[in-house]
């Protein structure tokens, strides 16, 4: 079983999706799943472009302070129409892939809000 998730954006999703896409919507993968397998970013990178699918923004690597950091300095987001939307904020997962006790990956989200009033 192969299962593609991602993230879709545009008009009539969430309340401000009409604000990366005036007239449209779109999807953009942020990962691939084969039976009880992840696929390693690389692998998502050639399976989306092989598929013709967007994938989300890669920021690189940097360190969980590093990160909230820059959630917290704000940044645009890369993908609207709108050049001057503040991005949400950002996922990240760990290189080396953790689980907890009943195996789910260890993920982490920091949201602007949770620095600012939104």
């Amino acid at each position: 079983m192969v299962r593609i998730y991602g993230e879709g954006y545009g008009v009539g999703i969430q309340k401000c999706g009409g604000s990366y896409i005036q007239k449209d919507n779109s999807f953009r993968i942020f990962d691939i799943k084969i039976n009880d397998f992840w696929l390693e970013w690389d692998n998502v990178l050639d399976i989306a472009n092989k598929l013709g699918l967007d994938v989300v923004h890669d920021y690189g690597e940097m360190t969980l302070r590093e990160a909230e950091e820059f959630v917290k300095n704000g940044f645009f987001s890369p993908i609207s129409e709108n050049k001057e939307l503040k991005a949400e904020g950002l996922v990240l997962r760990p290189l080396v892939q953790f689980t907890n006790r009943l195996g789910e990956r260890v993920m982490v989200k920091i949201k602007t809000c949770d620095y600012k009033k939104c």
